[in-house]
């Protein structure tokens, strides 16, 4: 009889198996009656069997269990690039072990939070693997920080998204450039977009207080000198507080020739602040009083342009003669209704250099001032 052997059974993970009946040139009958070739390639599982006839008309039959095992299926999907977070790659196949490339867990699941291959081995109980890969891009998200909120008095603030060569979209519309310089009150965001396509926002309040609005308007902008302190005033809005030099709390105190700026603060609820400025000349004002009541100045002395005649204290008709050095009378006028405060400027245009004596009569008496004229 012919010697059939098709070997011992098989059991194996996927693919084929080729039985072979041997017996070159003889007739093979196959169970599955699939050929009737020497050899059968058997690719599932089942019981394969052979009757191998020579030229004898000899037969003899051989049989074998084949056992194919499904190799578990695995698909970790496709290709992954997303804008910073993280990816969970799942290998399925419940109850299967589980080797990742990258040795972090055994588990059914990866999460992968970085750029990187990622490879996964399943081994199903019949200890039948499969492999599968996919890569995972995470590109990184733009940093935007606007930086914390800002309050302040007036003025502006410059607002930078950072990450130079981005795009950037304003909650404003005004602009679309890294930086936004903002003059009012409200509350600025910006999304950035980087050159992977990722974006990421911020946003800032930002409060501008406006700043008082202060004016300063002295009652008189000239002074004689030692002729005593002045109370200040004519500064807008109210409670504001003066400074400069000869200046003590509200008073200024014209002991030295000059001029001397006088500042006007004033400080808001807010803590914001303004200041306004106005000057105050002092002049050397030289003359002979013999007036009963009040006073009259006469200043600057010496003089250029001009010189300014002030009263103090009269209600009266006022008298004014101007002589030179030869007693001539170059100059003179009378004023009605003189009262307070009375000022008068008398242009020096026509007088030559030198010294004159100016008169000054009034109900009160006479003021007499020696007048030089540069």
């Amino acid at each position: 009889l012919p010697v059939v052997d098709l070997g011992n059974d098989v059991e194996q993970c996927g693919g084929s198996v080729t039985l072979d009946a041997g017996n070159a040139g003889s007739t093979f009958a196959w169970s599955d009656g699939t050929t009737t070739t020497q050899t059968l390639v058997a690719s599932s599982t089942d019981t394969y069997s052979v009757t191998v006839t020579d030229a004898n008309s000899c037969s003899a039959t051989d049989e074998v269990d084949v056992t194919i095992n499904a190799l578990p299926v695995v698909d970790l999907g496709n290709d992954v690039e997303q804008c910073g977070g993280s990816v969970t790659l799942d290998a399925g196949n419940a109850g299967s072990t589980f080797a990742w490339s990258d040795g972090t867990t055994t588990t059914q699941t990866l999460v992968a939070s970085s750029t990187d291959t990622y490879s996964v081995t399943v081994t199903d109980a019949n200890s039948c693997s499969a492999t599968d890969e996919v890569d995972v891009t995470i590109n990184a998200l733009p940093v935007v920080d606007l930086g914390n909120d800002v309050e302040q008095c007036g003025g502006s603030v410059t607002l930078d998204a950072g990450n130079a060569g981005s795009t950037f979209a304003w909650s404003d519309g005004t602009t679309t450039t890294q930086t936004l310089t903002v003059t009012s009150s409200n509350s600025y965001a910006v999304t950035v977009t980087g050159s992977n396509s990722c974006t990421a926002s911020d946003d800032v309040d930002v409060t501008i207080n406006p700043n008082p609005s202060v004016t300063l308007s002295l009652p008189q902008d000239s002074v004689c000198s030692g002729s005593g302190t002045i109370t200040l005033s004519g500064g807008a809005p109210s409670g504001g507080t003066f400074s400069g030099t000869n200046v003590i709390g509200s008073s200024f105190n014209p002991s030295t020739n000059g001029t001397f700026t006088i500042a006007y603060a004033v400080s808001d609820n807010n803590g914001c602040k303004d200041t306004a400025y106005a000057d105050i000349t002092v002049y050397v004002c030289v003359g002979i009083n013999e007036l009963t009541a009040g006073s009259v100045e006469l200043f600057p002395i010496p003089a250029s342009n001009f010189v300014t005649l002030r009263t103090s204290g009269i209600n009266c008709k006022m008298q004014v003669e101007i002589y030179d050095i030869t007693g001539k009378k170059v100059d003179q006028f009378t004023d009605v209704n003189v009262a307070s405060g009375y000022t008068r400027t008398i242009s020096l245009s026509t007088y030559a250099a030198g010294s004159y004596i100016v008169n000054i009569t009034t109900e009160n008496g006479t003021v007499r001032y020696n007048l030089i004229v540069q």
